[in-house]
This record gives structure tokens, sequence and C-alpha cells, in this order.
């Protein structure tokens, strides 16, 4: 397996994850799950490992901001099995990133220095932002 022996138990046997593991079940995508188990599942390599430190840096920026209500979706070729189906590691970690602002926060801006940090050119992460707004 060309040194890609090491495998996320999300991955079917075409390295993807499915869009629904039990059809006739809740366990179906988008999937919820804690932070500490995506790193463990997907950090099957040391450059996966180094791609998700620069999600937990964006995420420890999002909270020095402020942004600390919300959830993302992660997907690309990091959500694959690219070591086995293309044969290359993954480039980076494709994020979205949905966080509440609460009305009484409207008018104090969170800070994005921290964001803008996280997100050099031609870096690890490509990020997109959603707003969400709750009372």
């Amino acid at each position: 397996m060309n040194g890609h022996e090491v495998s996320s138990s999300f991955w079917n046997e075409e390295g993807l994850i499915p869009p629904v593991k039990d059809p006739i079940g809740r366990d179906r995508s988008p999937y919820r799950m804690p932070l500490s188990d995506f790193v463990e599942e997907f950090g099957v390599s040391r450059l996966r490992r180094d791609l998700l430190s620069d999600l937990l840096d964006l995420r420890a920026a999002l909270h020095e901001a402020r942004l600390v209500k919300g959830f993302q979706w992660i997907n690309g070729s990091f959500a694959e099995h690219v070591e086995v189906r293309r044969n290359r590691a993954p480039d980076d970690i494709d994020v979205v990133t949905f966080y509440h602002i609460r009305t009484t926060m409207m008018g104090s801006k969170p800070c994005t220095t921290p964001i803008r940090r996280c997100l050099r050119p031609n870096g690890a992460l490509l990020a997109l932002f959603i707003r969400i707004f709750s009372i």
C-alpha cells in the first residue's frame, strides 16, 4: 500500500466517507464528532497531523476572537484517503465555519486579527466563514 497502511475507520473501501452509514438509522452526513476524536481519527500520518495543527491554530484564533459558538464542516482531499485513492498526500483542509453572533454582541465586532494570522496565502487551510445570527 505504498506505506499508507494506516486508515480511518470512517473511510469505506473506496477511501471515501459515505454519506450514509446506516440506511435505516440516523448515522449519516454531516457526521458530528468531537475535535479530539477527529484529530485521532484522521491524523493518520505526519503530514496529516501537520495540517491538523493548522486547523487547531485556526480554532484557537476563533476563540481569541470571541467566536466560540458554532460548528465546522471539513471536506476536500483531507476527508478522503487520498494517499491510496490518488497516491498522494492531502494538500490542505477545506473548512467551513458557521459561527453564532448574539445580537447583543453586534456593537462589538469580533477581533479578526488572530484569524487572519492563520489564513496565510497558499496556506494549509481553505476557509469560509458564515455568520449565524441568534437572539
